[in-house]
């Protein structure tokens, strides 16, 4: 990093600790507090009060995503950058807010760049709040990429276009990802079925619906009813006027898998088998329907969002990457989850659920060293770019099958 970049980091930081603004439940006039404190500060063996007396400071990435608790997603995301922060020897410091709003992201990028974060990856829940945390950075010379999302509106995708230290983005195939479903509904004798789905107009969910079109309208598969803006605590109740409704149906469609749960228990009421069922994300029910056959397909396991995008960051402040070609652009595959031996799978070979947690992972630490610039200067981000787009299941056991016993 540029001397007059650390000497504006430096400063920035040091007001910010002092005057910054915080942003926590809306009301952004009031002081943030001590952010230091804020900001979780244990991960790859090290603490911020060493980091800070070092000599030789590491660098040191913030992580947005809350609240990194036992199970699930958001523990397989602290994982896998737990051990790119071993591998890479630096520091990774996560948000310990657990209410996921957009403006606990942009408190959570405050609290990191006061910290003394050289780098921050962020999944945010507001695409107008990027334009508050791209200023955030820029202002203080942070490089920063998001995960686990696009940028859909044009206005919002202009500006930050604009910002020098936005050096880009990863997210998921959602299109394909429930094209691939879809299919897999329609290999399993699928003829007629519904759509459950999120808000109208949220492009994630509006997109997940077209991958499900395309394979429904290549098979064949009529689509009888699409029912959209269905709120999680309804869903029992509009799962079960779909199935009383349309009978015929072999199964629903989600745009999340969270509704899964909900349109099981709607079938049980009703006395009535399975019917197929496909959505997006993990839960910690997954081994349970996959027991009980309850669901057919369910696509996830999209951690390694993360990992890509602190290695985006890690490699732009080492210099890898030409500046002009902000912001890059990384989609990643989700893992498709079908039967119970590809959950055991998947535990063994992505998420360190096994005994050997190091070489359980998606990626070793010999790997993520290979996708860094500081560790092997030949990589470039195409490399990042084919890691994402080639990843499955398959894939990593493959990879690794000489690793895990």
């Amino acid at each position: 990093m540029k001397t007059w970049k650390r000497i504006t980091a430096v400063i920035m930081a040091a007001a910010m600790v002092w005057s910054m603004a915080g942003c926590g439940k809306g009301k952004t006039e009031e002081p943030a507090g001590d952010s230091k404190a804020e900001a979780e500060t244990q991960s790859g063996g090290q603490t911020e009060g060493a980091a800070n007396e070092s000599s030789d400071k590491k660098i040191k990435i913030g992580c947005t995503f809350p609240g990194m608790v036992d199970g699930g997603l958001k523990a397989d995301v602290k994982a896998i950058l737990d051990l790119a922060a071993e591998a890479l020897d630096i520091e990774v410091i996560y948000n310990s807010e657990f209410e996921v709003t957009a403006e606990n992201t942009i408190k959570a990028t405050e609290n990191f760049i006061a910290a003394g974060c050289d780098g921050v990856i962020v999944c945010n829940f507001s695409e107008a709040s990027l334009v508050k945390i791209g200023k955030v950075c820029e202002d203080s010379g942070v490089y920063w990429a998001q995960f686990f999302r696009t940028v859909g509106d044009e206005e919002v995708a202009k500006q930050l276009d604009s910002y020098k230290y936005y050096v880009g983005r990863v997210y998921e195939d959602e299109f394909g990802a429930c094209y691939e479903m879809g299919k897999t509904m329609a290999e399993k004798g699928a003829k007629k079925v519904a759509l459950m789905a999120s808000q109208h107009g949220d492009l994630t969910f509006e997109t997940r619906a077209e991958g499900y079109r395309k394979a429904f309208e290549e098979a064949n598969v009529e689509i009888v009813k699409e029912e959209w803006d269905v709120a999680v605590d309804k869903s029992t109740d509009v799962a079960t006027n779909i199935l009383t409704a349309y009978p015929e149906i072999d199964g629903i469609a989600l745009t999340g898998a969270k509704y899964a749960p909900y349109v099981i228990a709607a079938e049980e009421n009703l006395k009535i088998d399975y019917k197929m069922l496909a959505g997006i994300d993990f839960d910690n029910t997954l081994e349970k329907m996959l027991s009980e056959g309850s669901i057919t397909s369910i696509g996830g396991g999209h951690h390694s969002d993360a990992l890509f995008s602190l290695l985006l960051v890690y490699n732009a402040l080492n210099g890898a990457y030409d500046e002009s070609a902000y912001p890059l652009d990384v989609k990643n595959n989700l893992i498709f989850i079908n039967t119970l031996d590809d959950y055991q799978n998947y535990n063994k070979f992505m998420v360190g659920y096994d005994k050997d947690f190091q070489n359980g992972q998606t990626y070793t630490a010999d790997e993520i060293r290979a996708l860094s610039f500081k560790h092997n200067p030949d990589t470039t981000v195409e490399d990042i770019q084919k890691a994402a787009s080639s990843i499955s299941l398959q894939e990593v056991m493959d990879r690794h099958k000489d690793l895990v016993k």
